[in-house]
């Protein structure tokens, strides 16, 4: 724990996470990409934490957002997984999110976390729309749903990369185009759209591994990926640490 770490009532679970972390109101502000005041405020319960920084949060940290929006400081802290959340558990974290790719088993990982996130929410959609639907309520759910959408849009991704189909197909309620064969083309073209980044990521690794090339399904490989060399990749240096203060040079 820093000597200089300021020791507020632990108030809010945010309190609770960043003294188990060990790190300062000023460290835990740049991870949220906020104001040191408003760490404090939180942290003191006088101000709400916004769902966008929660989101930060959870990017940075891996903690159970449930827990954390929950704010209930007598319940210890616990990770995405609900398992016990510790110093170690942030390093980790802060690891995989800054140190480049060892071999290309580090990128099957991002593939198997972005696939097993949209598959957790495109079961929270079935769920929400099939009770919606029971219960007469498909217009509002609808609705929100896609306000809720169009700010992620807005936050996450960089709009102006989007295709016209990808718009096209973001945008528009198309009522014919409900049949069984219609959902069901939209999990195989995220399939595709996904292999294709990792096979794009995989083929950015040098030398080739051990029989020429790297597996060529994502959905087949084996249980050990040959150890490969990523291309040089600089680390942060000290004045970029200083032009963004939430990364972190991990040793």
């Amino acid at each position: 724990m820093s000597a200089s770490m300021r020791i507020s009532p632990q108030r809010h679970t945010l309190a609770v996470l960043r003294t188990v972390i060990g790190i300062t109101q000023k460290e835990m502000a740049g991870i949220l990409e906020c104001s040191v005041p408003t760490v404090q405020a939180i942290e003191l319960g006088k101000l709400k934490m916004s769902l966008k920084l929660a989101g930060n949060l959870f990017n940075q940290t891996s903690v159970n957002l449930d827990w954390l929006m929950n704010d209930d400081v007598t319940k210890p802290p616990t990770d995405f997984q609900d398992r016990p959340y510790t110093r170690q558990t942030f390093e980790q974290t802060q690891a995989m999110l800054f140190a480049p790719p060892q071999d290309s088993s580090d990128v099957r990982r991002g593939l198997c976390y972005t696939r097993a996130g949209f598959r957790n929410a495109v079961e929270q959609l079935a769920i929400l729309f099939n009770h919606a639907y029971g219960e007469d309520r498909v217009q509002m759910c609808n609705y929100k749903i896609s306000d809720a959408l169009d700010v992620l849009m807005e936050e996450i991704i960089d709009l102006k990369k989007l295709t016209p189909e990808e718009i096209e197909r973001s945008v528009k309620l198309r009522l014919q185009d409900s049949n069984p064969e219609d959902l069901l083309a939209v999990v195989h073209r995220f399939v595709k759209d996904t292999e294709a980044i990792f096979q794009q990521r995989v083929a950015d690794f040098k030398p080739t591994p051990p029989g020429g090339r790297h597996p060529a399904d994502a959905n087949e490989l084996p249980p050990h990926f040959p150890k490969v060399s990523p291309k040089r990749q600089s680390r942060p240096g000290k004045k970029q640490c200083e032009s963004n203060p939430h990364m972190r040079v991990v040793s």
